[in-house]
């Protein structure tokens, strides 16, 4: 989503799009007839969505200051 709505993205330049779809083949692969994601793209994706890292810090320091 960031890069297709970045200013210098432009659909019409092959180069642009070429760079997408590389970028989206690094995160699914297909095998056989079924799709399969990259395991760590997965999980940052699911930290990202879930984890509020602000929270995340304050437990942390409350639990071991020193980490």
């Amino acid at each position: 989503r960031t890069k297709i709505t970045h200013p210098d993205f432009s659909y019409k330049r092959k180069k642009d799009i070429s760079s997408l779809i590389k970028d989206i083949g690094k995160s699914i692969k297909m095998r056989d007839e079924s799709m399969t994601f990259n395991e760590l793209e997965g999980l940052r994706l699911t930290l990202k969505k879930f984890i509020n890292l602000n929270e995340l810090i304050e437990k942390i320091e409350a639990y071991e200051p020193s980490l």
